[in-house]
């Protein structure tokens, strides 16, 4: 590639991923309009047109085996210093 295409393709690239972002923000924005219309009306569940539209709030019960290694490391660094103490 010469200096002139990469320009452009980085330039393309900005551009492209700034359209990204609004387009992120625009359908937050759209989300949390229907999320404010059903929570006026009460309900979770309604159809619109062709359309069924659902929000739920789901529970997630995830395991977070970062913090989990975090732990065993801290953990197998006290024990093998007491270990290292020991010897």
């Amino acid at each position: 590639m010469t200096a002139n295409e990469l320009t452009k393709t980085v330039r393309d690239l900005k551009e492209l991923k700034a359209m990204a972002a609004d387009l992120t923000a625009e359908i937050t924005t759209l989300e949390d309009t229907l999320k404010a219309e059903m929570t006026a009306r009460n309900t979770d569940e309604m159809t619109v047109d062709v359309f069924k539209v659902r929000w739920t709030a789901v529970i997630s019960n995830r395991f977070d085996s970062t913090a989990f290694k975090a732990s065993l490391r801290v953990n197998a660094s006290v024990s093998s210093a007491a270990f290292l103490l020991l010897k």
